[in-house]
């Protein structure tokens, strides 16, 4: 029998759940409570990616090196200077026996873990490709997960960058949407155009019909007005 939520998979300190671990095991063998995903996509948490871009000097190279060795140190992709770390999407490799397998996963299946992977024993081996504008890296590599962590089947016919990056957000625009309802004036203010329209919207999607939605878009260099 093997305990819940991970708790065999920290190495340091023991007695702790593995998000607020230092280290985890992220060796590649599952115990049987356990399933393993190969790797596709990362979409690395906005505060944390931005943090290892500006220590990095926003040299790709650099970016790479800091990203696996975070990894190498804790286990995880668990950022510690923002305490942030980001969601994946992959293929399903290997699933444990014990697996409480309630969604029917198949080896070869598509999926999407909508968990922090701050709580998450991951290996990267190489990082293939760096996405700037969404904070997304292409990997080679695995994460081990345990059967309480969700994960949802990928859908058909949606792009892979937005997908991960709305689910991202996705407590951020639940939170949104629930204050706006029944609401008629809304100043959105960011420096993220994507993120800015995502917010927007989902006010749009729950506000009053005369509603005014107006997003602000800090660029550091321009200010820009979108109403929506």
């Amino acid at each position: 029998m093997y305990s819940q939520y991970g708790i065999d998979r920290v190495l340091e300190p023991k007695h702790v759940l593995p998000t607020s671990a230092w280290k985890l095991d992220n060796s590649k063998h599952i115990h049987e409570n356990e399933i393993r995903i190969n790797i596709d996509i990362i979409h690395i948490e906005r505060t944390n990616f931005k943090e290892i871009c500006l220590d990095a000097g926003h040299n790709h190279n650099k970016i790479k090196e800091k990203i696996i060795n975070i990894v190498n140190t804790r286990g995880k992709l668990h950022n510690p200077v923002t305490d942030t770390g980001g969601l994946f999407c992959g293929t399903v490799d290997e699933i444990g026996s014990a697996y409480n397998n309630i969604k029917g996963f198949k080896i070869g299946d598509k999926v999407l873990c909508n968990a922090s992977m701050a709580s998450v024993p991951v290996h990267i081996s190489e990082i293939k490709k760096i996405d700037m504008a969404f904070g997304q890296i292409e990997v080679e590599g695995y994460a081990v997960l345990y059967d309480d962590i969700p994960l949802i089947p990928m859908p058909n016919n949606l792009p892979v960058n937005l997908l991960l990056y709305t689910f991202n957000e996705s407590g951020t625009l639940y939170r949104i949407s629930n204050s706006a309802i029944g609401k008629k004036k809304f100043l959105v203010v960011g420096n993220n155009l994507l993120s800015n329209l995502l917010f927007g919207f989902a006010i749009r999607k729950v506000a009053l019909d005369d509603a005014e939605v107006i997003c602000l878009i800090d660029s550091r260099v321009r200010c820009i007005f979108i109403v929506l």
